[in-house]
C-alpha cells in the first residue's frame, strides 16, 4: 500500500497507562481477547465469546460475593449455638457476645485475674461449665472448698476476658473496614468517575470538533464536486467538438495547409486536449463523491457519539448518589459499633440496624459487587482495544481497522482510508491522496488548453477553418467553450486545496489523538481501573461489616441469657457436684423443679428449685445434651447440679 506521510505532523506516542498493563495479564476464557473486533460482528456467538473471554475477573468478584453472602445466610439460619459447636466462635451468626460477668463496675478483667484467695470481684462469677469439683467426697477442708471456688471464678473471669478481647477485636476490625469502605469511596469519585467524567466531556468536546470539520470539508467537498460536475460537462462538449473539428487533417497525417502556406498540426493539439480531459473526466466526479459520502458519515457519527454521551450526566449522579447512600449506611453501623462499645446502644437502633439497615447494606454489597464486575469487563475491553493486541503504548489503528473490515467497510474507500489514516498518526495512505492526482490532472488540462488556444490564436482561425473543412466559426467556438473550463479549473483546484487543507494530518490527529488516545485509553482507561478496584474493596469492606455484625450489639452476660431449649417437664436431677453443708446423700432429692420464660437470648434459661421450705433461684445452660444449674442460697452458698 503506498504510503503518504505528514512531514509536517508527528504525533507523539502515548504511553499504555497501568490499568491496561495490569488487566492484560489476566488470562482469558476460552477465545483470545486479541480478536477484539468480535464486538463488531454480526454473528452474536461472536460477540458472546468476546464477552465471555473479558469477563474472568468479573466472574471472580461476582463468585466470591456471592459465596460469601450465601454463608453469611446459612451461618445466621444455624444459629449461634451450633456454629459454637464446630468452632465458629466469632459471631458469624450476627448475635450479640456472651461472656459470664461484666467486673467493669469494680475493676478491669485484666486486674481482677492479678487478684488471689477468691477475693477477684465483688460480684459473683460462676463458669458456664464444669471444672471437676468431686462428686463423692466427704472430708474437703475448708482451704479445699475456697481452692475450688478460686478456680472457678478464675476460670469464669479469663472466659470473661477472651470474650472481651475477641469483641474488641472485631469491634475494630469493624470499624477499620468501615472507614476504609469510605475512603475507597472518596477514591471512587476522586480517581475513577471524575476521571471517567473528564473523558466523556474530552470525548464529547473531540467528536464536536470532528463533526465541525468533517461539515467544513463536507461543504468544501459539495462546493469542489459542483465545480468538477460544471467542468465535466464543458469538457465533453469540447471533446465532442475535438472529435470533428477538422475531419481533413486525418488525410493529412494529421497536419492541415492553410491558404497562406503555413502548416498546423491540429490533430496533435486535438489528441494532447483529449487526452488531459479523458483523464480528469470521471475520475474527479467519483473521488470526489466518495469523500463527500465519507466526511457526510463521519459528521453522523459524531452527532450519534454526542447524543449517546449526554447519557452520562445521569449515571455520573446516579453513582454520586448511590455511594452517598452506602457511605451513610456504614456510618449508621459504625455509629452502632461506637454506642455498643459504650454501652450505650438502644434497644431501638439495635433494631433499626438489624431489620432496615443490614438488609438495605446487604443489598447495596451485592450491586456494588455486580458494577465492579461490569466495570471490569468494560476495563478489560477497553485495555484490549488500546493495546492493540500487545506493547507498551497506546495503539488503536489496528483495531480500527479491524472492526471497519468486521462491519465490512471496502478497504479502498475514503471512509475506511481517513479513519485508518488518523487512527495510525497518519503513517497509512492518506484519504487525500486522490486530490493529489486530481490537483496534477487540473493543472494538465489547464496547461494543455492553453496550449491549444495559444497555438491556434498564432493563425487566423477563418483558414483554418477552411483548411479544416469546417464552417467558420468552428474553431472559435470551441476556444470560447475552452474559456469557460479555463475559469472553472482554478476554482475547482482552490477548493480541492481547501479540501486538502482542512483534512491535514496537523488538523484531525490531535483531535483524535485527545479523544480517543489521551481520554479513552489514558483518563477512561485510569477511571474505570480505579472505579472496578474501589468498588471491589467497597464490597469486600461491606461483607466484613455485616460478617463481624455481632460487635454493633452490646455485650450480653450470662446472668441474662437463656437457653430456647424447653426443660420445662424435666424432674430427674442426678448431683454433678456439691459442697458444703450439702455434701451428702440428700442433696440428690428435690421437691420440684421449675423453669421461667426464656429472656432475650437463646443460651440460659432462669431456674427455681425447692427443697422443703428452702426455695433457690439460679440459671441452667446447656452443655451438649445435659442441662447444668447453678444456684445459691442461704443455706447454699454454691450448688451445681446436672439434669439429664
Amino acid at each position: 500500500m503506498a504510503q503518504d506521510i505528514d512531514n509536517t505532523y508527528s504525533p507523539s506516542a502515548v504511553s499504555l497507562p497501568w490499568g491496561a498493563k495490569l488487566l492484560e495479564m489476566i488470562p482469558s476464557i476460552g477465545r483470545s481477547r486479541k480478536d477484539f473486533a468480535a464486538l463488531a460482528s454480526n454473528d452474536s456467538s461472536d460477540i458472546s465469546g468476546y464477552l465471555v473471554s473479558a469477563s474472568l475477573l468479573a466472574l471472580i468478584i461476582v463468585a466470591c460475593t456471592m459465596f460469601w453472602m450465601m454463608s453469611l445466610l446459612i451461618f445466621k439460619l444455624v444459629g449461634p449455638r451450633r456454629l459454637c459447636e464446630c468452632g465458629f466462635r466469632l459471631g458469624l451468626a450476627g448475635n450479640a457476645f456472651e461472656k459470664p460477668v461484666d467486673l467493669r463496675k469494680t475493676q478491669p478483667l485484666a486486674d481482677a485475674l492479678a487478684l488471689d484467695n477468691g477475693k477477684v470481684a465483688k460480684e459473683k462469677c460462676e463458669p458456664q461449665f464444669d471444672i471437676g469439683i468431686p462428686t463423692q467426697s466427704t472430708d474437703l477442708s475448708e482451704s479445699d472448698i475456697q481452692t475450688f471456688d478460686h478456680n472457678r471464678q478464675m476460670t469464669c473471669l479469663k472466659e470473661a476476658l477472651r470474650v472481651e478481647r475477641r469483641v474488641k477485636r472485631i469491634r475494630i476490625t469493624a470499624l477499620l473496614f468501615g472507614t476504609i469502605l469510605i475512603v475507597s469511596s472518596v477514591l471512587f469519585d476522586y480517581f475513577g468517575l471524575s476521571e471517567v467524567r473528564d473523558a466523556v466531556r474530552t470525548s464529547k468536546s473531540g467528536a464536536d470538533k470532528v463533526g465541525s470539520l468533517a461539515l467544513q470539508s463536507g461543504g468544501l467537498t459539495t462546493d469542489m464536486l459542483g465545480f468538477a460536475t460544471s467542468a465535466t460537462e464543458t469538457s465533453n462538449l469540447v471533446l465532442k467538438d475535438l472529435e470533428k473539428i477538422c475531419p481533413n487533417a486525418n488525410a493529412n497525417g494529421g497536419s492541415v495547409i492553410l491558404s497562406n502556406g503555413a502548416t498546423v498540426d491540429v490533430q496533435l493539439l486535438i489528441d494532447n486536449l483529449a487526452l488531459s480531459i479523458t483523464n480528469l473526466d470521471d475520475f474527479s466526479t467519483r473521488s470526489l463523491g466518495d469523500l463527500q459520502q465519507a466526511l457526510t458519515k463521519f459528521n453522523d457519527m459524531a452527532a450519534d457519539s454526542e447524543d449517546k454521551m449526554e447519557v452520562h450526566t445521569f449515571l455520573y449522579w446516579t453513582g454520586i448518589v448511590s455511594i452517598v447512600l452506602f457511605d451513610l449506611i456504614a456510618i449508621v453501623f459504625m455509629v452502632g459499633v461506637i454506642q455498643a462499645w459504650r454501652e450505650r446502644s438502644p434497644v431501638t437502633f439495635e433494631i433499626l440496624l438489624s431489620w432496615m439497615f443490614l438488609p438495605f447494606f446487604s443489598v447495596l454489597i451485592i450491586a456494588t459487587a455486580f458494577a465492579s464486575s461490569t466495570l471490569g469487563i468494560g476495563a478489560m475491553i477497553n485495555a484490549d482495544f488500546c493495546s492493540g493486541g500487545g506493547g507498551s503504548t497506546v495503539s488503536t489503528g489496528t483495531e480500527v481497522e479491524n472492526i471497519l473490515s468486521e462491519i465490512g467497510y471496502d478497504r479502498d474507500g475514503s471512509f475506511y482510508k481517513t479513519s485508518s489514516y488518523f487512527s495510525n498518526g497518519c503513517t497509512s495512505e492518506s484519504p487525500t491522496k486522490f486530490a493529489d492526482e486530481l490537483e496534477s490532472g487540473i493543472s494538465t488540462l489547464i496547461s494543455s488548453s492553453t496550449t491549444f488556444r495559444s497555438n491556434l490564436q498564432n493563425y487566423e482561425l477563418p483558414l483554418i477553418d477552411q483548411a479544416c473543412g469546417q464552417a467558420q466559426g468552428t474553431f472559435s467556438s470551441t476556444l470560447d467553450t475552452l474559456r469557460t473550463l479555463d475559469v472553472t479549473l482554478p476554482l475547482m483546484n482552490a477548493k480541492l486545496s481547501a479540501v486538502k487543507s482542512s483534512l491535514e494530518c496537523s488538523r484531525i490527529q490531535p483531535i483524535y489523538s485527545k479523544s480517543v488516545d489521551d481520554a479513552v485509553c489514558v483518563q477512561g482507561m485510569n477511571g474505570l481501573s480505579w472505579m472496578m478496584i474501589t468498588l471491589a474493596v467497597m464490597s469486600l469492606s461491606g461483607l466484613i461489616m455485616i460478617t463481624f455484625r455481632a460487635g454493633f450489639y452490646q455485650v450480653i452476660q450470662y446472668a441474662d441469657i437463656e437457653e430456647e431449649e424447653d426443660f420445662s417437664n424435666v424432674k430427674n436431677i442426678e448431683m454433678s457436684g456439691c459442697e458444703d453443708n450439702f455434701l451428702d446423700e440428700n442433696c440428690s432429692s428435690f421437691d420440684d423443679v421449675s423453669f421461667n420464660e426464656p429472656r432475650d437470648n437463646d443460651v440460659m434459661y432462669d431456674v427455681d428449685i425447692e427443697e422443703g421450705d428452702d426455695r433457690s433461684e439460679g440459671s441452667a445452660v446447656s452443655e451438649g445434651n445435659d442441662l447444668l444449674i447453678d444456684f445459691s442460697s442461704p443455706q447454699n452458698p454454691a450448688f451445681r447440679a446436672k439434669i439429664m
